[in-house]
């Protein structure tokens, strides 16, 4: 877990962002103990009221719960709920990157192109093999909602089509 104390993002929410996660992640599982407050502040170097305030974050979030003299647990739906929440950051993360897109003047196939290029150089998804490359394949944004991708076209397959 790392904190980046210049970031923009209150060190905080930066806590309760890597805590969800991990337990996204499965780091930490459904039934199983946190770090205490303090042991967390000694090991990101920060004030224990920082650790406190991203424990509660989580706690009304319903993603962890504390027991009196017990600590703090992982909630039984902590895995669902965090993998909802980072899902729901994703969602709005790609949303903002299309709208930026759509406002510098970008076509809905040059966004597409572009995510899948981030993707594969993310390492997630294989390449497409060159027969496939007209093929497009819906990618779900929301309900109702979705943006066709096709697997950008290289420099040199740009220059053998020209006539």
């Amino acid at each position: 877990m790392k904190i980046q104390p210049g970031s923009h993002v209150p060190i905080y929410l930066q806590i309760a962002e890597a805590v969800r996660a991990a337990v996204a992640a499965g780091v930490y599982r459904p039934g199983e103990v946190l770090p205490s407050l303090r042991a967390m502040a000694i090991r990101l170097h920060v004030n224990p009221n920082t650790v406190q305030r991203a424990y509660d974050e989580l706690e009304r979030e319903g993603l962890i719960y504390s027991q009196r003299g017990r600590g703090l647990f992982v909630a039984e739906r902590g895995t669902a709920s965090a993998q909802s929440a980072a899902g729901d950051g994703v969602r709005r993360t790609l949303e903002e990157a299309i709208r930026a897109g759509q406002t510098a003047g970008m076509s809905a196939t040059q966004i597409g192109e572009l995510f899948t290029a981030a993707i594969q150089r993310a390492g997630q998804i294989s390449p497409l093999p060159l027969g496939e490359a007209q093929q497009s394949s819906p990618l779900p944004l929301g309900e109702g909602q979705g943006v066709r991708a096709t697997r950008p076209t290289s420099s040199t397959e740009q220059r053998s089509k020209k006539p």
